[in-house]
Parts: C-alpha cells; structure tokens; sequence
C-alpha cells in the first residue's frame, strides 16, 4: 500500500477484515508530478498527463513499470505460498 494517509486507512481496514499483514511499499505511492504538485487538475490537461514529464516530476510510463512490478511481484510472491 501507498504510505499516504488516506491509503493508509484503506490498507487497515482491508487487512483486518482479511486477517493479513499489513506492508508498505514506497513503491506503491502515486505518481510524482514534479512541478505539477498542486496544480488544478484541468490546468495540466488530462488528454496530456500520460505523455508529458512534469519537470522534476515522474513519467507516466516509469510510474506505471514502478507501481505494475510491485503488483507482479506481490502476485507471483502469494502465488509461491
């Protein structure tokens, strides 16, 4: 789960109706929007989000390889067990 609050809250609940551990993983935050933090969400222009970098921020396609991996990993690792 995302260390930030709100997904914080989700994970307890989650993990305590399916009786699991609770893990966070860095690799799970959103997306960094670099220079965009903040911004109104109509000002970035959604149809440009996937294929602009903000500056200092994260592509979308490393943010999607970050977040997808740990999901993989997670899956292969439970599949293990």
């Amino acid at each position: 789960h995302s260390p930030l609050f709100r997904a914080k809250e989700t994970m307890h609940i989650a993990c305590k109706h399916l009786e699991i551990p609770k893990v966070e993983l860095d690799t799970l935050k959103e997306r960094h929007f670099g220079e965009w933090e903040g911004t109104e969400w109509d000002e970035v222009k959604k149809d440009t989000h996937m294929h602009v970098v903000p500056q200092n921020g994260e592509s979308y396609a490393t943010y999607h390889e970050r977040t997808l991996g740990t999901i993989n990993s997670m899956l292969e690792a439970a599949d293990g067990m």
